[in-house]
């Protein structure tokens, strides 16, 4: 079967058992070896940002259709910082920054979830293809300049993530916070 690409699960329907839900973004959260744990759901209306343990057969993706999930929205709890800490050990792909946006930067969960977004760490990366269950990351698409090369994702490619290492250096790193996420004066 096809692979899913990051942009298939950026702002589409998404089906939770039944319930039809516009504009939500799934984000598979994998290790460095591009298998899949978790899936991050960011959902536009009713705004909602909430992890997913992945298991099989939780997601399915027909050609035609939206993606479907095995799970009920009432069941879906808004991730809390502590949360959001915890899957820091994981990555994910997100080159839109949608954590950054206004409606979604001052949520608990978005600081430490833009820590795990490997954009920044893959050069010239365009795209991560996955699984069509979502179960691991199968591979890259880059444009190294003229046309598109498509990889496999090898094991390797992004440094190993631990809880511990990311929150010393989110303690230690210095930042700017960008102009739109400054408070009005």
């Amino acid at each position: 079967m096809f692979p899913l690409a990051a942009a298939a699960l950026f702002r589409r329907p998404l089906d939770l058992e039944g319930v039809r839900l516009e504009q939500a973004t799934v984000f598979p959260l994998f290790d460095e070896g591009g298998k899949v744990y978790k899936l991050l759901l960011v959902v536009e209306e009713p705004a909602l940002v909430a992890l997913v343990d992945w298991r099989p057969g939780l997601v399915s993706k027909p050609f035609f259709g939206p993606v479907r999930l095995d799970v009920r929205l009432g069941s879906l709890d808004d991730l809390t910082a502590r949360e959001a800490n915890e899957a820091a050990g994981w990555w994910h792909f997100d080159p839109w920054w949608l954590l950054t946006e206004p409606h979604l930067c001052k949520h608990p969960s978005a600081a430490p979830l833009r820590t795990t977004n490997c954009v920044d760490e893959l050069e010239k990366v365009v795209s991560l293809n996955f699984a069509r269950d979502l179960s691991k990351v199968t591979t890259i698409t880059r444009s190294p300049g003229e046309g598109v090369q498509v990889l496999p994702f090898e094991p390797g490619l992004l440094a190993r993530r631990t809880v511990e290492a990311v929150a010393t250096n989110r303690r230690t790193a210095w930042r700017l916070r960008p102009f739109w996420q400054r408070p009005a004066s």
